[in-house]
């Protein structure tokens, strides 16, 4: 599911068919991130999978 998330959201969305290296280790790094500090999940009680956990280790 990670995987075709992230190439309908980045590459497909973006245009990024063909590219150099750099690019997609770039885009990957970059999507990583957010999918990981910025996205807001209801099933999280509306934090990010990062917030989540430091809440729930406290």
């Amino acid at each position: 599911m990670f995987h075709a998330s992230l190439k309908c959201e980045t590459f497909y969305v973006e245009g990024l068919l063909r590219t150099t290296n750099e690019v997609v280790v770039h885009t990957v790094q970059a999507y990583i991130n957010a999918y990981n500090h910025t996205r807001i999940l209801a099933t999280l009680n509306h934090h990010s999978p990062v917030m989540y956990r430091k809440k729930m280790v406290k």
